[in-house]
């Protein structure tokens, strides 16, 4: 058995030794072809047709607040303007007259007031001595009828003092009031003055 395992090492070790080696053959291979191309830079700008309508991106329809004749157009359509700048202008005579007349009425009545505090400490002064002076009148007795008729005088100018602090009275509690509606009579001749000048709201183009 031992003899037999021995005989076929001995027959593969053979075969391992005696095999034929085997010749590497070169192959030339065939020159490849390279396409070559000029690389320039340039930038690319796509474009593309598209159907619409334009609109801006703000637009307003002006007109005026007041009535007026027309004397002036600053622009013209299709011009650029900025915000605030003129593009038509009113007469504006009527306006200045009447933002005028406001003022002036707003200082007589400031002036009226100031006035009418002054009177007013005059006749409570003045309607205080003649109060004092029913009193001494009235202290004397009516015994003569020239007492009695000095005191119903006095008594009358009494009234009539007491009736003029009233109004000076009235008068100077509602100056502020007056003074209030004088003072907005001539913020409105003032805003419509303004508003003879017609301008732009914002930069743009008058279509």
């Amino acid at each position: 058995m031992l003899v037999l395992v021995a005989a076929i090492v001995l027959a593969v070790t053979l075969l391992v030794v005696t095999r034929p080696v085997k010749q590497v053959e070169l192959v030339e291979l065939a020159p490849s072809r390279v396409a070559t191309a000029t690389v320039q830079r340039t930038v690319l700008r796509p474009v593309e047709q598209m159907t619409g309508r334009l609109r801006p991106a703000r637009a307003a329809q002006l007109r005026f607040e007041v009535s007026g004749e027309l004397v002036e157009r600053a622009v013209e359509p299709g011009q650029r303007v900025g915000a605030g700048d003129l593009l038509l202008r009113l007469k504006e005579g009527d306006y200045a007259d009447a933002l005028a007349e406001a003022e002036a009425v707003l200082v007589e009545e400031r002036e009226a007031a100031r006035r009418d505090r002054t009177l007013l400490e005059l006749a409570r002064a003045s309607r205080e001595l003649q109060q004092r002076e029913v009193d001494r009148l009235g202290k004397l007795g009516k015994d003569s009828l020239a007492s009695v008729s000095r005191l119903d005088e006095a008594q009358r100018q009494l009234l009539g003092l007491q009736a003029e602090e009233a109004r000076l009275r009235y008068s100077v509690d509602t100056a502020e009031a007056r003074l209030a509606q004088r003072r907005a009579a001539r913020e409105r001749a003032w805003r419509n003055l303004e508003r003879t000048r017609l301008t732009a709201p914002f930069d743009g183009t008058v279509n």
